[in-house]
Parts: C-alpha cells; sequence; structure tokens
C-alpha cells in the first residue's frame, strides 16, 4: 500500500514543521516549502512531488497562496 502524500507550504516555521511531524507521525509522506524560494521552484517542486493534499498558507512572503492555487 502506498502511502498518501501531502506538500505542505508554510512562513512561519513553527508551524510548518510542527505539521510536517504531525503529517508524519500519521503516515503521510511530507514534504515542506518555507515559502522563502521563488514561485517557479515552488511550483515545480509541488508538481514533481505530486501530492495527494496540499496544505497552503494563503498569505505568503512571495506569492500570494491563491495564485499558487490558480496556476496548479
Amino acid at each position: 500500500m502506498s502511502h498518501k502524500k501531502i506538500f505542505v507550504i508554510e512562513d512561519d516555521a513553527n508551524i510548518l514543521y510542527g505539521l510536517e511531524a504531525q503529517f508524519a507521525n500519521s503516515g503521510l509522506e511530507v514534504e515542506v516549502s518555507e515559502a522563502e524560494e521563488d514561485a517557479e521552484e515552488m511550483l515545480e517542486n509541488l508538481r514533481e512531488f505530486q501530492p495527494d493534499f496540499i496544505v497552503l498558507d494563503l498569505i505568503l512572503p512571495k506569492i500570494d497562496g491563491f495564485d499558487i492555487i490558480k496556476r496548479l
């Protein structure tokens, strides 16, 4: 059985790594982004990982979360 995959995008490191630990402890395969990389790199990582779920902060320093959704 393959693990479900989740991608977390959050600019607050405490929230990001807390969610990462919680999801990993629940048996999910987790990939995270601190939202400090540029938008194209973040989108490329998302596409390569092909998550089943995305947890996305809507207010980010370099790109609006809604813009990420539109570009997916």
